[in-house]
C-alpha cells in the first residue's frame, strides 16, 4: 500500500540511506571499494574499504585500510563519538584491526571544539568528514508541493539512489598525516549549485597544494551492497 511522501522515516531507514550516501560521496576523496557491513553484528562499523590519496598514488604506495562510521543525526557531535569510533576500531574485522587502520567519522554537522580536541589527543589515526545531504536542503522548499501527495515503494527507492552528498569539511590528526604523507592536504573547489546555476563550495584532497578537477560522476560500481 503506498505511503504518504511526507511520512516520517524510521531511524534505521535514515541511517542506512546516509551510509549509502557517504559511500558514494567519499569516492571523491579517493576512497575505494567501500562496502557496507550492516546488521547487528557490525560492531559499530558501517563501511569498510581502502583509501589511496593522490600523494600515495604518485609514490605508488599501497592503499590504507579504513573503517567508517556514519552519523545521520542532525545534532552536533561530541567527544563521545570519537571514543565510540576508537572502540569500533578495536573490534574491527580481519585486516582492518591493525594499528594503521584509519577510523573515519562522517556526520552532517560541522566539527566541534570538543571533537577537535579528541581527534588531536587520540593515538589512533582518525578523520572527520562533514558529508552534507543535499536532499535535506531541498526538503523545506518542496514541502508544500508534497502535502497530500503519495508515492509507491519503487519511486521511493529510486529517490534514495539519487540522493547526493557534498563534502563540506575534512579534519584529521597527526597520526593520519604521517600515513597519508606530508604533502597531502585539503582545499576548496567550486561546484555548480542546485538553484539557478549558483556556485557552491566543496572540500577535496590536495597534493603538494594542487587540487584536482572535481570528478563528481564517478561510477558507483566500487560501492559494495
Amino acid at each position: 500500500m503506498p505511503k504518504c511522501a511526507h511520512s516520517k522515516a524510521s531511524p534505521t531507514h535514515v541511517g542506512t540511506s546516509y551510509e549509502h550516501l557517504c559511500a558514494r560521496t567519499l569516492l571523491r576523496l579517493e576512497f575505494q571499494h567501500l562496502t557496507r557491513t550492516g546488521g547487528r553484528a557490525d560492531k559499530g562499523i558501517d563501511l569498510l574499504g581502502r583509501w589511496l590519496p593522490l600523494f600515495l598514488q604518485c609514490t605508488q604506495s599501497p592503499p590504507l585500510n579504513v573503517a567508517v562510521q556514519c552519523k545521520a543525526v542532525a545534532r552536533k557531535a561530541g567527544p563521545e563519538m570519537i571514543r565510540e569510533l576508537e572502540g569500533a576500531l578495536a573490534g574491527a574485522p580481519g585486516a582492518w584491526r591493525g594499528e594503521d587502520t584509519i577510523g573515519v567519522l562522517c556526520a552532517k554537522r560541522e566539527v566541534t571544539a570538543g571533537v577537535r580536541d579528541a581527534l588531536r589527543r587520540s593515538k589512533r589515526g582518525l578523520v572527520w568528514v562533514m558529508v552534507e545531504d543535499l536532499d535535506d536542503a531541498k526538503k523545506e522548499g518542496k514541502k508544500g508541493n508534497r502535502e497530500g501527495g503519495e508515492q509507491g515503494a519503487g519511486a521511493s527507492n529510486e529517490h534514495e539512489e539519487a540522493r547526493e552528498g557534498r563534502i563540506k569539511q575534512i579534519l584529521w590528526n597527526d597520526r593520519v598525516q604521517k600515513l597519508v604523507g606530508e604533502l597531502t592536504g585539503t582545499g576548496v573547489v567550486h561546484v555548480p549549485g542546485e538553484e539557478r546555476g549558483r556556485m557552491e563550495t566543496e572540500v577535496l584532497l590536495s597534493c603538494n597544494g594542487i587540487l584536482p578537477v572535481p570528478h563528481c560522476g564517478q561510477k558507483e560500481k566500487e560501492i559494495g551492497a
